[in-house]
């Protein structure tokens, strides 16, 4: 199957659907990662450290690989490049939804 997206020919509308279908498939699961990784587990190594950015940091970056992971799964066939991006973007949609 020929994976599709803004990527690797001009856009389309069809292309702009895809994209945005993504990008809410990004913050659904970035949402569903944050209220699933345990903030104690991912931080264990970091939990005394004196810099509360410090330790907050291992559980955004473990739920942003979470999410990752999942969009990968489901989009590596439809959408070129979602390997090299996925984290990247889980991690924004996190900062996001994290700072409200």
């Amino acid at each position: 199957m020929t994976r599709k997206g803004h990527v690797n020919h001009p856009g389309t509308f069809k292309d702009f659907e895809t994209a945005e279908a993504h990008v809410l498939d990004v913050l659904k699961h970035a949402g569903q990662a944050l209220q699933t990784t345990d903030y104690l587990t991912a931080a264990a190594d970091v939990l005394t450290h004196p810099d509360p950015y410090v330790r907050g940091d291992p559980f955004l970056r473990v739920a942003a690989a979470t999410c990752a992971k999942t969009i990968q799964q489901k989009w590596r066939n439809r959408l070129a490049a979602v390997d090299l991006y996925a984290e990247s973007h889980c991690l924004t949609a996190i900062f996001s939804l994290y700072s409200k």
